[in-house]
């Protein structure tokens, strides 16, 4: 018919926009065939998951393994606190000798004295340091013997021995003692054995032991300057052995100690 109009076919933006609405609802409206999740359909045909109730309260019992890992950690025992003491000792003395110098002397002697050096252990160990810093850096010498004259009467109980004491001077003497004597032994089967030593050491080896002999005689040689050795110790112990030696190294020791303490033994005194 004239008359009517079919709005079908009038190419309207609105009316195109709202059929394609009604097509989008009736597609959503209709089951998935190929059962995709989130349909109805497929959440018929899954059985519901029933979560069985956890009691907080009951012990659980967990497997154990015959091999299983163990923390290394155990209680600190009184023993194990008396070594932290003296490892703690030991590290601030080097720290102390490492920077002394005579213009610091009484600032770090003050620090010394504020140690706990109250064992032998601890003790021997203090002494050893000294000594190995004086006989390996002969140019301080002086201030290392000032240093042991301040620490000369310090005592401490001998371990094992109930009430004897040992004292700071004794300790650094027989270090000095033993120190000579292996350098200076004078018998023959120590000598051989020392000369089979250097030669498989080698030059280095020979320079090293003449360098800690060298700084060994002169630290003694300050030690008498300051009055821990006497005279006598120093004639019949070092100087005697020293020229009854009559080897280079020996010579060349004794020539250092002269230069050392040569003025304190030129008196009527020590001419006898």
């Amino acid at each position: 018919m004239k008359g009517i109009v079919d709005f079908r076919l009038i190419d309207n933006p609105r009316l195109r926009a709202q059929r394609e609405l009604l097509h989008l609802e009736s597609m959503m409206d209709k089951p998935s065939r190929r059962g995709t999740w989130g349909s109805q359909q497929d959440q018929r045909k899954q059985p519901r998951k029933i979560i069985t109730g956890v009691s907080f309260t009951a012990e659980v019992k967990l497997h154990k393994t015959e091999k299983a890992w163990k923390t290394n950690i155990r209680k600190a025992t009184t023993e194990d606190t008396e070594t932290i003491k003296t490892d703690e000792l030991f590290r601030r003395m080097r720290s102390i000798l490492n920077k002394l110098t005579p213009q610091m002397f009484h600032q770090l002697m003050r620090q010394v004295t504020e140690l706990t050096i109250d064992t032998e252990e601890r003790l021997k160990g203090v002494v050893d340091l000294i000594f190995e810093k004086a006989i390996s850096e002969p140019n301080f010498s002086v201030t290392y013997a000032h240093m042991c004259r301040c620490l000369m009467e310090l005592h401490v109980p001998t371990t094992g021995k109930l009430g004897v004491t040992v004292t700071f001077r004794q300790l650094l003497l027989r270090k000095c003692k033993t120190e000579f004597e292996k350098d200076q032994g004078g018998a023959e089967v120590v000598e051989k054995k020392q000369k089979e030593l250097d030669a498989c050491l080698g030059e280095e080896a020979k320079g090293k032991r003449r360098r800690r002999a060298l700084g060994n005689i002169q630290f003694i040689g300050q030690l008498l300057k300051v009055k821990m050795l006497n005279e006598n110790t120093m004639h019949n112990c070092i100087i005697v052995k020293l020229l009854r030696k009559q080897d280079e190294e020996s010579l060349e020791c004794l020539c250092r100690l002269l230069s050392t303490i040569g003025k304190d033994l030129d008196s009527e005194k020590a001419k006898t």
